[in-house]
C-alpha cells in the first residue's frame, strides 16, 4: 500500500481500519474550526466502555519519527494527559497499526492507566508498570 500522502489520508485510512477490525466502535472525527475547543484529538473511538483519543500526526517525507510526534502542541499535549486522569486511553499515532494497537491495549486492559505518550504492544508490555513510578496504576 502507499503511504499516506497527508494527515487526511492517514485519517481515512485509521478510520477504516477500526471499522474493519472494531465494528461496534464508535469513532468521531473532530474537525477544527473557530468554534471548537482547541487541543481536542483527531479520532475520539468509544470501544467496550473505554474512551480511546488519537491525536493523529503524519509523518513527512525524510522526516523521522521522534520529529513527527513531536509535533504535538502544548494544547494538544496537555489535552492528552487530562483524557488519561480521566481513565481514557489517549495517545499519539503516526501509523494504521500504531491507532489499531492503541484500541487492541484499551480493550485487553481496561482498568488500567497507561501514562506513556506511546503505548506498547499489547503482547510485549505490562501494563502495570507506568513510565511515571509516582502515578498509582488503576487496577
Amino acid at each position: 500500500m502507499v503511504a499516506p500522502r497527508n494527515e487526511t489520508q492517514l485519517v481515512g485510512r485509521i478510520v477504516r481500519a477500526i471499522a474493519a477490525e472494531f465494528p461496534a466502535a464508535w469513532v468521531v472525527k473532530v474537525h477544527g474550526g473557530q468554534y471548537q475547543t482547541v487541543g481536542i484529538p483527531d479520532l475520539l473511538v468509544a470501544l467496550e466502555g473505554r474512551l480511546v483519543a488519537l491525536e493523529v500526526k503524519h509523518q513527512k517525507n525524510g522526516e523521522s519519527v521522534d520529529r513527527a510526534r513531536r509535533r504535538v502542541t502544548p494544547t494538544q499535549q496537555a489535552t492528552l494527559e487530562a483524557i488519561r486522569r480521566a481513565g481514557g486511553v489517549a495517545t499519539v499515532v503516526i501509523t494504521v497499526e500504531e491507532a489499531l494497537n492503541a484500541l487492541r491495549w484499551a480493550r485487553s486492559h481496561h482498568g488500567i492507566t497507561w501514562y506513556g505518550n506511546v503505548l506498547p504492544n499489547p503482547s510485549e508490555a505490562d501494563p502495570r508498570i507506568s513510565p511515571h513510578p509516582n502515578k498509582k496504576e488503576q487496577i
